[in-house]
């Protein structure tokens, strides 16, 4: 396609021992590509294939973490108990919550629950997490 007219998603995944692996996804033909750079040319397969399999468990996507599905079941929870604005504001929190959670900032995630479990308390006292 034309430049700018197809969108792609990127992964960067790296080890302290200079191992990275670029991960591209074009969603809208579901193509899927990988690349794998080491700084070091004596590395054998094993130790590569050791190394990369570390990695995997460090790809893990924020909204598949066991914190934000239990808030988003707490979330979802109080939605399905609310009604009027209350349940609109709820609404309105999950939504923000999962749009700070596509942006896979760790950060962002980790003050995003914290803000959406405060906002929680606030309307059924605090959690037990």
């Amino acid at each position: 396609g034309k430049a700018g007219s197809v969108n792609i998603l990127c992964r960067f995944s790296y080890d302290i021992n200079g191992l990275l692996e670029v991960d591209v996804e074009v969603p809208e033909t579901g193509k899927r590509m990988q690349l794998v750079i080491s700084d070091d040319d004596g590395i054998d397969e094993a130790e590569l294939n050791r190394r990369r399999k570390a990695l995997e468990k460090l790809k893990v996507h924020p909204r598949d973490s066991d914190v934000t599905r239990a808030a988003l079941a707490r979330a979802g929870r109080c939605y399905e108990d609310a009604i009027g604005p209350t349940r609109q504001w709820i609404g309105q929190l999950i939504g923000e919550y999962e749009a700070v959670l596509q942006g896979q900032d760790p950060r962002a995630c980790d003050d995003a629950v914290k803000k959406l479990h405060e906002a929680l308390d606030g309307l059924e006292g605090p959690s037990l997490l």
